[in-house]
């Protein structure tokens, strides 16, 4: 479960941090990324290694703005349901990982703090003063 995910957009000037930008649906609320897991035997390994992918979709209108592509999302508790089934079939899996619908996602300016591994916490939300404004 996640309450959000970051995009950047590259600054014109190379010299320059590309400008992160957050992502929420729901106004904030929880939601779930679609992925794979896989569990794989490696030799020179004595544990089976686990991987784990978010599944990408195409970027719905909001998300666009930013880049072409975001992750797919599930809608709701019953797609979360449906993608977790051991019966859920290849036409039903692709039919739950489409953009999720403009209107349940918003974005907004966050500070470049985001760029380093080192920093956390909601000061990561705050927009740099030198931030533009994303319209959309």
């Amino acid at each position: 479960m996640a309450d959000g995910w970051y995009e950047w957009i590259r600054a014109e000037n190379p010299k320059e941090k590309p400008a992160p930008f957050h992502h929420e649906v729901d106004d904030g609320g929880w939601f779930a990324f679609a992925g794979l897991l896989n569990v794989a035997r490696v030799a020179d390994l004595d544990e089976p290694l686990a991987t784990v992918t978010i599944i990408t979709t195409s970027a719905n209108g909001p998300a666009s703005r930013i880049h072409d592509r975001m992750p797919a999302i599930l809608a709701g508790r019953d797609e979360e349901t449906a993608w977790l089934s051991p019966d859920v079939g290849l036409d039903d899996a692709l039919a739950l990982i489409g953009p999720l619908s403009d209107d349940r996602v918003t974005i907004a300016a966050a500070s470049k703090l985001v760029n380093s591994v080192r920093n956390e916490g909601a000061k990561l939300l705050v927009p740099d003063n030198d931030a533009e404004p994303l319209t959309m």
